[in-house]
């Protein structure tokens, strides 16, 4: 159920999730070095992942500094982002595991990716400025990590069903 939040515990969030991200997709990237595609691939999406932290770290400040600009309450359901927040954790562990394969990675990024691009990152906050809201959606207009891992799946002979 959506509630008032402070904008800046939204932030952390969010914040949260793209260095969650950031770390299974550097697992991945060490896991299969071995392979160019995906190394490229996961290398890419850390480096992503972190520019989106940084990005949100950097609209953080310029919110404190001016919150009349943003507004500082957004009305948020944050049981998304603590499903994000468990997804992402348990994909680490299996990323960790010696027995993950590469198709699973890339079923798992799939998955991760789905699941935000479905749940639209940049429209689950219903902010009570438009300013913010765009700062959401700058996220997820740019980056398309879906198709990326989509394109790399299908260059490698990667099939993932539902059930993978």
């Amino acid at each position: 159920m959506a509630e008032t939040r402070d904008v800046f515990e939204v932030l952390d969030r969010a914040i949260e999730i793209e260095m969650k991200a950031a770390e299974l997709y550097k697992i991945f990237s060490k896991k299969f070095a071995e392979n160019e595609i995906a190394r490229y691939l996961w290398s890419t999406l850390s480096s992503e992942e972190e520019g989106h932290a940084d990005f949100l770290r950097s609209e953080k400040k310029m919110i404190k500094t001016a919150p009349a600009s943003f507004g500082t309450e957004a009305m948020v359901d944050l049981s998304f982002f603590d499903g994000a927040i468990e997804t992402i954790d348990t994909f680490i562990e299996r990323a960790n595991d010696k027995n993950t394969t590469l198709k699973d990675a890339l079923c798992m990024a799939i998955r991760l990716e789905s699941m935000m691009v479905e749940e639209e990152y940049g429209e689950l906050v219903e902010i009570l400025s438009p300013g913010l809201k765009k700062v959401f959606k700058e996220i997820t207009d740019k980056s398309k990590h879906l198709d990326k891992v989509r394109s790399a799946a299908t260059a490698l002979g990667v099939n993932c069903s539902e059930d993978d």
